[in-house]
């Protein structure tokens, strides 16, 4: 929720700066205009963060099983050779 919250309020204020320089060509209602954009780019910044973390813990999990296989061929191996 934090990151949601941080998001929107950057969109806002990007959004404020962008009023400011083209405002007169935007609709009547602005403020509702670019609350709901805000919000919605927001919402898929979010949702992109926190695909990231996930992406990262999955290649952190995948990093260590792929070091238990190589210990565990690395211990055949070794029987293998002591035989």
């Amino acid at each position: 929720m934090k990151l949601l919250l941080t998001f929107f309020l950057l969109c806002f204020g990007i959004g404020t700066i962008a009023i400011l320089f083209f405002g007169n060509i935007l609709l009547n209602n602005i403020w509702t205009i670019l609350a709901t954009v805000s919000l919605i780019l927001a919402v898929v910044l979010t949702y992109f963060a926190k695909l990231s973390v996930k992406i990262d813990e999955l290649t952190k999990k995948i990093d260590e099983v792929n070091t238990v296989i190589l210990e565990d061929n690395a211990n055949d191996i070794d029987d293998l050779s002591s035989e």
